[in-house]
């Protein structure tokens, strides 16, 4: 192996290979504007949710006497996570009001 070779797989081995690098780079932009977009909007969508199940826990109506303003604690304490457990755990079926 002459000197030209080794230092070819020199250069191989430390990924000083061009076009490993433009697809690398192109990769790793391609990332990040999926991560700086998806992630706002995905707070923008949980902030709607929770803003919705706040709404709903305020207007309907429930059995209990501290039932609501128990709800209302758990989701505005809570944020994202107390609104999920609301939807699917306390959500009255009645009539607002």
């Amino acid at each position: 192996m002459d000197l030209a070779q080794s230092e070819c797989l020199l250069l191989l081995a430390q990924n000083n290979n061009p076009a490993y690098d433009a697809g690398y780079q192109a990769g790793y932009a391609i990332g990040q504007l999926l991560f700086c977009c998806c992630i706002p909007l995905l707070g923008i969508v949980f902030f709607a949710f929770w803003l919705w199940m706040l709404i709903d826990c305020c207007t309907k109506t429930f059995p209990g006497e501290n039932e609501k303003t128990v709800w209302i604690l758990v989701i505005a304490l809570t944020g994202a996570i107390g609104a999920l457990i609301y939807f699917f755990v306390g959500r009255p079926k009645g009539t607002p009001g």
